[in-house]
Parts: structure tokens; sequence; C-alpha cells
């Protein structure tokens, strides 16, 4: 029997404003203390969590600054178990772990675009490389991430690609809902979202008298300016935040959604929307490969996207959920995972 600790830092206890970090941590964290039986779980935390798991223990570390470098180093050295694991679930990891680090990277938008993230790029890219190194697995979501990895460290050779599951609570269809007449956008807003190609060719889109009614609606971009260049609220719906449930009903309401991004490395509102039968438009470099036979793609220009967003709307296609619910499923995830822990 192993003793697996994970970083759990990226739950909180919060049901708005969630981003791919938690959803990953809780969903992971969830499959893993349901479907194993054998090993025992400690998820070290910075606050109390709304999270139930199976007999997992919660540790809440203090305080947050020095969290996961020194408190949980500090908690490793104390730990008395044998036979430790430790899950480093967001590129990171402490200054000494009591035992074998298996590493999960999400993304590397950081690496293709550094000045979009001008004061974040740099440690994030120390962290890789410590991680590359240190890790005795590396686990991404997808082969195209594993393809840049490999690329850039050929000695690794052991980096693994398991796709993430579809979030729990997206698994089940609500059926009450009835499709409208709008375009919508799940994500934060950052450079790295591109939500000003999207307003351009929604623009677009809209002066075509079949689309004129439709509305464009950006779920999750906080509270932070966005440029409507010049489109009222007729056109534009602002929601700053959004708990599951609302979630869940827009993408249901939705005709499409809309991805812009530069870049994604797996993208959870793709695989919700997807789980829902929503159409998905995304532009190339935000569709991952086991994802893409779903998704209508588009290059990164307003003229372009506006046109793959007429195509979507007008001739969907087919989307295969219970072939979706086998290829993306957190039980498949969670035995991978803990067969890892004796490779």
């Amino acid at each position: 029997m192993y003793n697996v600790k994970i970083d759990g830092g990226a739950l909180n206890a919060h049901d708005a404003n969630i981003y791919g970090t938690h959803t990953f941590s809780k969903e992971l964290i969830t499959a893993l203390t349901h479907y194993d039986k054998i090993n025992s779980y400690t998820i070290y935390t910075q606050e109390n969590t709304v999270l139930t798991t199976n007999g997992a223990r919660m540790q809440k570390i203090w305080p947050k600054i020095g969290w996961m470098k020194m408190g949980i180093a500090i908690a490793e050295l104390m730990s008395r178990n044998k036979q430790n694991i430790f899950l480093a679930t967001n590129q990171s990891f402490p200054l000494y772990t009591s035992g074998s680090i298996i590493g999960f990277i999400h993304g590397l938008s950081f690496m293709q675009y550094p000045h979009l993230y001008p004061d974040s790029q740099k440690r994030m890219r120390q962290q890789i490389s410590q991680l590359m190194h240190r890790a005795r697995h590396i686990v991404v979501s997808s082969e195209k991430v594993k393809s840049a990895l490999t690329h850039k460290y050929p000695q690794n050779k052991n980096i693994h690609t398991i796709p993430f599951g579809i979030p729990s609570a997206f698994i089940e269809k609500n059926k009450n809902y009835k499709r409208k007449k709008l375009v919508l956008f799940v994500g934060m807003n950052h450079p790295i979202k591109n939500i000003t190609l999207l307003i351009r060719s929604f623009k677009l889109l809209i002066t075509n008298p079949m689309y004129s009614t439709y509305k464009l609606i950006l779920v999750g971009v906080g509270n932070t300016r966005v440029d409507y260049l010049g489109l009222s609220q007729q056109h534009v719906v602002l929601i700053p935040h959004a708990n599951i449930s609302l979630l869940k009903k827009l993408y249901n309401e939705a005709a499409c959604l809309a991805v812009s991004s530069l870049y994604e490395s797996f993208h959870f509102p793709t695989i919700e929307a997807l789980s829902q039968g929503t159409p998905v438009v995304a532009c190339a470099g935000a569709v991952i490969p086991e994802i893409a036979p779903y998704v209508h793609t588009s290059k990164h220009n307003p003229n372009d996207f506006c046109k793959s967003l007429q195509n979507c709307l007008t001739s969907t296609k087919h989307i295969d959920v219970q072939t979706l619910q086998t290829t993306f499923s957190w039980r498949t995830f969670a035995k991978k995972i803990v067969a890892l822990y004796h490779a």
C-alpha cells in the first residue's frame, strides 16, 4: 500500500469563478478516493474545502506564504509514513518530498506565447524544467502537450498521455432547456483567450440578417474591462462569474460554444459543451487532436472565425456523447494513475 500525498492548493470552497486547475484537482481527488480502495490519501490544502472524499485525510497547511516550497516540505519531513508518493497536480512541488513524484503538466501556452505572460513565464518555465528532472512520471492530458515536451526534453521517456475526464457535473444532460440564439464564451479575460478576435468575428456574424438577433454571452471574465468594439448590450451579455448550475444551463441553451484562444492544452469548457451536445467552434491552436473530430476549427482571423461560426450554426457535426464519456472518463484516468504508482 502507498501513502499518496496530493497538492490540493487549487481547491477552494467557492462555487463561482472556478477555473481549470480547480476542476482538475477536484475531479482527480474524487476519482482516486472513490475508485482506489487500496492506497491511502492525504490532501494538502490552503483553506477549508467542501470537497467530499471517501476516507481521504485533509491537512491544512498554514500560512499561505511559502505554502508549497516550505509548508508542504515541512509536513513531508514530519511524516512517519513510508512508501509515499507525491502527486504534483499543478506543475509545482515542495523542496522535499518523502516519496517519488508524479507530476501533472497542464499546458505550455506560456512557452508558445511568452509575451502574454510577462510576470509569470520565467517562473513557470523553471517549474516545468524542475518537474521534468525530478518527477518519476509526467502526466499530460493530450498528445499535443506530450509532443511539445518530448521535443524540448528528449531524454525524458516517462511522459504519459492520459486524457482528463468529463467533469462529473456534466455527465448527465439536462433536457429541460431549449436552444436559443446564443454564442457562448467560457473562460477568464486573459490575452491568451483572444476575446477581441471573438468579438470582431461576432460583429461580422450579426451583419448577416440570418444572425442579426444572436447574442454573445461572455462567461467567467470577471469584472475587468472588456472592449465590445462598439457592440451594444443588446448583442453582448457579460456574466463575470458563473456557478456550475448556471454554466450547465448556458451550455444547454447556447447555439454553440466559441473558443477563440491562441492555445489550449485540454480546455474543460470544450469537453463540457460537447458532453451537453453543444456544437463547438475553436481556433486550431485551441483544439487537441483527441477532440478535433467533434469541433469546427478556424484560423486566427475574424473572417475565417466568422465563417466557422456560420458553418457550425447551420450544419453541426455529430457529437457521439457515449463515445466521449468512454474516452474521457475519470474512472479510467484514476486507474491509469494508480498503475503508475507501481511503474
